[in-house]
């Protein structure tokens, strides 16, 4: 289930995410966490493993993420945390991971980096 940690990258729009933290008024402390729905681009992104792997991740406006690979489902919760797309699986034992974004490309694909393990290539689909 590790892979399909995948969901993080589906914020990958959220270039534009990290200027609105920053240009908050609020406390750093409230500024740190953003709720999805004010900070990326919700919708489905297919999510490239480094072994060539494919999958589906789809973010909705709640702050729920669906991962889909192979004959796989995690489901969770996704947040923007420091600004980095952390997902936190409903599943007992899986641990939260978090992405750093990279830029999108002009065929709209952009990587992600997890704290742990190897980047992802992920592009929005819907």
């Amino acid at each position: 289930m590790k892979s399909l940690v995948l969901a993080a990258l589906l914020a990958g729009t959220l270039a534009g995410c990290d200027q609105a933290a920053e240009e908050s008024d609020e406390p750093e402390a409230l500024a740190a966490e953003v709720p999805p729905s004010e900070t990326s681009t919700i919708g489905t992104y297919q999510v490239t493993l480094a072994d060539g792997t494919r999958g589906t991740s789809a973010l909705t406006e709640d702050g729920r993420y669906v991962d889909r690979f192979g004959g796989q489902t995690e489901e969770g919760n996704w947040s923007e945390v420091d600004g980095k797309t952390c997902f936190d699986p409903d599943q007992s034992g899986e641990v939260t991971r978090c992405y750093v974004l990279g830029e999108a490309a002009a065929d709209g694909t952009f990587v992600a980096t997890p704290d742990v393990g190897d980047p992802v290539k992920v592009k929005k689909v819907s």
